[in-house]
């Protein structure tokens, strides 16, 4: 019975399901004299806990250095040129990425800033109006009434649209809820 008990123990120690006090009855088992034979192989492991937990830290025992060096674990490899090239951690390209960046950003950010002429354009059934400093300002103004206009009608036919669903929806939830 208690060697039963003990190799479903182990079985659950090395599973990791083991409760503090289960875990406590191995180490008290594993301390005694008798064991059984077909145990005896786990003894050392728990001989070795049982003297572990007693370790403590003690900072006082460590070495001191006096000195601390880095150690680098990749190859030294010498080059003859001295110069912009031979800079160590590739500060060359460091330095390059960033002025191509700065440069990219600064043409990008000209480009944003940059005052454009308006013009009219047709795109698909879309009239885009673009004005330049020459164009009459009555002439602008009746073609963005006109814009306006047409965005007017679209949204009341689909305002319209929507209405006519919402009415079909009413009277289908009227009908199932007489018929409930």
């Amino acid at each position: 019975m208690k060697l039963d008990r003990m190799k479903d123990l182990i079985e659950k120690y090395f599973a990791g399901e083991t409760s503090l006090e289960e875990e406590k009855i191995l180490r008290g088992y594993f301390s005694s004299p008798d064991i059984d034979p077909s145990l005896r192989k786990y003894q050392p492991l728990f001989q070795f806990f049982e003297v572990e937990k007693d370790v403590v830290f003690d900072a006082d025992k460590l070495p001191k250095f006096q000195e601390t060096k880095t150690v680098s674990l990749q190859p030294q490899v010498g080059t003859q040129s001295k110069g912009l090239f031979a800079r160590k951690g590739g500060q060359f390209w460091k330095i390059a990425a960033a002025v191509a960046f700065l440069a990219i950003a600064s043409v990008s950010i000209f480009k944003v800033f940059e005052p454009k002429p308006i013009e009219i354009a047709h795109k698909g059934k879309a009239k885009v109006i673009i004005l330049d400093e020459n164009d009459n300002p009555e002439e602008a103004l009746k073609q963005v009434n006109d814009a306006l206009a047409l965005v007017s009608k679209k949204m009341k036919k689909g305002k319209d649209k929507t209405n006519e669903s919402l009415l079909k929806l009413r009277n289908a939830t009227e009908i199932l809820n007489h018929e409930n």
